[in-house]
């Protein structure tokens, strides 16, 4: 498919992506990691093999980024990606002239391959449409007789056209001229003390999938409201009680819009949500902290809630008036306004849901995992996703105490749920 593309292509940043290069820092790389978990060690040579032939097949991602006189821009990139051993804490930030222009980096360790990626490029569903290409070229080379099935070629019919779309300006004249602005409200920010530097601490759990989802279902919500609740709730418990602040703990939890939008695109298709509880107002349980939950996720993903959201942001990057201001500009004013929105932030939850593979796959794959990177706002994040019975539930920190995690985990072991701890910092003891 590659060969059929023209040599010299560019296309401009879609809605969600133009935030992103102008509000990474030191503090804030933008970037998130994807994982493959093989059941036996990576062979470099190989991966390096499965890259190029994943390029080759999803172009959309063979590029660089360009800087122009009112917007960045994406451009052809014809140098080779760069393989290597992953060495230092994840999520650092993306040095495009150390990485031959791409703004994705490939690292593997042991049995992990990993994908991070700039978010400017795609979101999470885009990205694992990404890795899930390279794991099977990889599998290919490296089990010729067993792995036959290309996936992506399967699954969608491999148009080009329909996987580079950037599905916002489709939508753009089918939303509402003037929607209503999003209310942001200033969260509750957790207290303790944080890390120097680029330390992360990451904290997984693995879980049984079935288990979790016997737990959703006898308190009559999705997985995604369940862990949401608990989160809330073990933030309240573990840290927010202590502290008489009058604001709301707040998570975000992106929505990945093509099932709602009918797109196959691997370009960035997302938006987010939010749910909120204010402890300080009244004294929660649980099982009221999941109702409340379940009830505004609920009104939130509804299709005209979603639309209203989106209406908002493309008519804000259609208005004349900042179309045409100079980049540097539009930049500084980008980074204020983000600033200000993150205010609006306790932490996020990303659940990228069951990852499926073909089943010939299966018996070379032993999980999938997801981390988000952190702001200054924002001292943890949560991700989630799962192949077959295996969920990973992963927390990214910044903070020195492990006292989230801890009540989270246990609480869900508490429950009968039989609960794996593996971390690169701390010791599984001190969790479970």
């Amino acid at each position: 498919m590659g060969k059929q593309r023209e040599d010299y292509y560019w296309h401009r940043l879609d809605n969600a992506a133009k935030v992103f290069p102008a509000v990474r820092s030191s503090s804030n790389s933008s970037v998130f990691r994807l994982s493959a978990k093989l059941k036996e060690s990576v062979d470099p040579e190989l991966l390096a093999f499965a890259v190029e032939s994943a390029l080759k097949e999803l172009p959309t991602f063979r590029v660089k980024l360009r800087r122009g006189l009112f917007w960045y821009y994406w451009e052809t990139n014809d140098q080779r990606p760069i393989i290597l051993e992953d060495c230092f804490y994840p999520l650092r930030g993306i040095d495009k002239r150390q990485n031959n222009g791409y703004m994705f980096r490939v690292t593997y360790y042991g049995q992990k391959i990993n994908l991070e990626m700039f978010h400017a490029l795609t979101d999470g569903a885009g990205a694992m449409v990404l890795l899930k290409s390279i794991v099977y070229f990889y599998l290919k080379q490296r089990h010729r007789e067993e792995v036959a099935v290309n996936e992506l070629l399967a699954d969608t019919g491999f148009s080009q056209h329909a996987l580079d779309e950037d599905s916002f300006q489709r939508l753009r004249n089918r939303m509402e001229k003037k929607p209503p602005r999003p209310k942001v409200t200033t969260a509750y920010q957790l207290k303790g003390a944080r890390y120097l530097g680029d330390r992360v601490d990451v904290t997984q759990g693995i879980l049984p999938t079935g288990e979790v989802l016997k737990l959703a279902k006898q308190a009559g919500v999705t997985v995604t409201a369940y862990l949401v609740s608990l989160l809330l709730y073990a933030i309240d418990r573990t840290n927010f009680q202590y502290y008489a602040e009058n604001k709301p703990v707040v998570c975000s939890v992106p929505v990945n819009l093509r099932g709602f939008f009918q797109s196959s695109t691997i370009r960035n298709f997302f938006s987010f949500i939010t749910v909120s509880v204010n402890f300080h107002q009244k004294k929660y349980t649980f099982e009221q902290v999941l109702e409340e939950v379940s009830g505004q996720m609920k009104e939130a993903l509804q299709l005209e809630s979603l639309s209203q959201r989106l209406a908002y942001n493309l008519n804000a990057e259609r208005n004349l008036a900042i179309r045409f201001i100079p980049l540097f500009a539009k930049n500084f004013f980008l980074r204020a306004i983000y600033r200000r929105g993150e205010k609006g932030y306790t932490t996020t939850l990303s659940n990228l849901g069951q990852v499926r593979l073909p089943t010939e796959q299966l018996p070379y794959v032993e999980r999938f995992e997801a981390l988000n990177n952190l702001t200054r706002s924002q001292c943890f994040k949560v991700c989630l996703c799962s192949l077959g019975e295996r969920m990973t539930v992963s927390f990214v920190s910044g903070m020195e105490d492990k006292d989230v995690e801890r009540f989270f985990f246990r609480s869900l072991a508490n429950q009968g749920v039989e609960v794996q701890i593996v971390s690169n910092e701390v010791d599984e003891d001190e969790i479970l």
